[in-house]
């Protein structure tokens, strides 16, 4: 622990430094730093943290906000390092997962199998150095809540296993011995076809009430962003002002457009007036619509 925390104070001073420099007039030794604080973090067994350092873009000039986001998340980390005695002991077992050692097959043998029925909601595929990462999202609906399975790829061969959205899982999986992270790895499972449980399921409607919600996981859990959820949403149009899409009470909902302009259009077209559930990731950066619920299965948008 002793070591981690020396490493943190060296990525802290570095950090420093590189704020008050004229960072884009010697881009090449900011390049060069960032790979030997990486280093640094790897060998003080921080390997996830020296991640996130090794994909801060190599010139920020050219992308300022994805530069800007991602040091507010390593400066963010940094400083609860420095505050690690004092955080609740949830809070100290998330940012150690969050920043380095990995939880083990040998600890995840030691916790009992969670059972449930499972429906895949959505599948988000991103980029991460030589790898791409998949997170399959899986509602639970018995227990109305949201799983989340993370599985990678090197390059871009195949994954093991392929989900699509609207398939169900019935089985056995182990969660994550970390606090609101919700996490799961496949124990044993098997595809099945319809489902045994009430098609009814249970949906969020006020974003206020939602928003209250999300405060209190993100203080127990600040890295469960973005947070999957389902809302009942509707859509208007409106000549002078677009596109909106809101709760039953009339709250507005900030939209992501991250998906495209197609995707978006399908969405707001499939919720015209007419409330419909829908699963999408809400994080600071607004809510991005993943799929929506048919009276039967989730269907992608």
């Amino acid at each position: 622990m002793d070591q981690m925390k020396d490493a943190i104070r060296i990525l802290i001073q570095w950090q420093q430094s590189v704020y008050y420099m004229p960072l884009l007039e010697n881009p090449s030794a900011y390049a060069e730093e960032k790979d030997r604080i990486a280093a640094v973090l790897v060998d003080n067994h921080l390997g996830k943290l020296a991640k996130k350092i090794r994909m801060l873009p190599d010139k920020p000039g050219e992308n300022p906000d994805v530069f800007l986001n991602q040091w507010s998340e390593i400066v963010f980390m940094s400083h609860l390092w420095m505050q690690f005695d004092s955080l609740s002991d949830s809070l100290k077992l998330n940012l150690l997962y969050q920043s380095g050692p990995n939880i083990t097959k040998k600890h995840l043998e030691q916790i009992p199998p969670y059972s449930g029925e499972f429906h895949v909601v959505s599948v988000i595929l991103t980029a991460e150095e030589n790898l791409q990462r998949r997170t399959v999202y899986l509602l639970d609906r018995l227990a109305n809540q949201i799983f989340m399975l993370v599985d990678y790829s090197f390059r871009n061969q195949p994954f093991e296993r392929m989900y699509e959205v609207g398939e169900t899982y019935k089985g056995e999986v182990i969660l994550y011995p970390v606090h609101r992270n919700h996490r799961i790895r496949i124990e044993n499972w098997m595809k099945v076809s319809g489902s045994d449980q009430d098609s009814k399921i249970v949906v969020k409607t006020d974003l206020f009430h939602l928003a209250d919600s999300f405060s209190v996981l993100l203080r127990e859990n600040p890295f469960a962003s973005p947070i999957p959820t389902i809302v009942l949403l509707h859509s208007t149009f409106k000549k002078e002002t677009g596109w909106k899409a809101m709760d039953q009470n009339g709250n507005i909902l900030r939209i992501n457009d991250e998906n495209g302009e197609e995707r978006l259009f399908a969405f707001y077209s499939t919720v015209f007036y007419a409330p419909v559930p829908v699963m999408g990731l809400w994080d600071q950066s607004g809510f991005l619509p993943q799929s929506y619920y048919n009276g039967e299965e989730f269907v992608p948008f």
